[in-house]
C-alpha cells in the first residue's frame, strides 16, 4: 500500500503547469529548459539542497575522528568533551541516514 498523492504531484496537474509554463515561454531563450526548470523548480532545489547536506554530513564523519583522535592523545581533555564528540559522530552519521533517505524518496518519486 502506499499513501495517494497530493494534487501537486499528479500527472495531471503537473502536466497542466508545465503547458501554462511553455505557453509563457515558448517565445523566449531556451523555452523548453526554462519550461523545465519552472514547473519543477521546487523539486529540483529541493534535491539539490539534500544532496548539498549529504556531501556537509560525509565530510563531518571524518572530521570528528580526528578531533576524537585529538582527544585522546590531550592529555587535560575533560570526558564531557569526549562525549559530546561521540555524541555529535552518532548524530552526523543519523543526519546522513535521514538525508539519504529523504533524497532517494525525492529521485524515486520525482525523477525516475
Amino acid at each position: 500500500m502506499h499513501y495517494d498523492l497530493r494534487n501537486t504531484e499528479e500527472c495531471g496537474w503537473l502536466s497542466n503547469k508545465f503547458i501554462r509554463n511553455w505557453d509563457t515561454l515558448k517565445n523566449e531563450k531556451y523555452p523548453l529548459l526554462r519550461t523545465k526548470f519552472n514547473t519543477f523548480r521546487y523539486l529540483i532545489l529541493m534535491t539539490q539542497f539534500l544532496a548539498l547536506l549529504n556531501t556537509v554530513f560525509s565530510f563531518s564523519g571524518p572530521v570528528l575522528v580526528s578531533q576524537i583522535i585529538h582527544y585522546v592523545e590531550n592529555d587535560s581533555a575533560t570526558i564531557e568533551d569526549g562525549i559530546m564528540l561521540i555524541f555529535y559522530f552518532v548524530l552526523s552519521r543519523f543526519a546522513i541516514i535521514v538525508v539519504n533517505a529523504q533524497s532517494s524518496q525525492y529521485s524515486v518519486r520525482h525523477f525516475l
